[in-house]
């Protein structure tokens, strides 16, 4: 994660940040395609997208991840509520080593 340029990966950033928040969701307010995220930091779209993608599996991070999300998204977002329990479940089950 050390190789490319600052710009890339704050792009990547702010992205996956946007994307967990529904900013390229032309139905919701703030929006902004992706393509206008790239320009933004004057970088093309797919080495936005690789950045993205590489933070975004580095973290864990999912659709609606509450652990990413806006406040004021929070209490729009039913997943927020379901994925700590679901979670907290899934880390007590043993794991099965076969």
């Amino acid at each position: 994660m050390l190789r490319g340029k600052r710009q890339s990966w704050a792009c990547g950033v702010v992205y996956s940040i946007g994307w967990v928040n529904l900013l390229g969701s032309p139905y919701d307010d703030p929006y902004l395609s992706a393509e206008e995220v790239a320009q933004g930091f004057g970088i093309s779209s797919a080495t936005m997208y690789n950045k993205a993608r590489t933070i975004r599996e580095g973290l864990g991070i999912i659709p609606l991840d509450p652990n990413f999300s806006l406040p004021s998204r929070l209490a729009e977002n039913q997943f927020a509520e379901i994925l700590p329990a679901h979670l907290e479940r899934a880390e007590s089950r043993p794991v099965d080593p076969a």
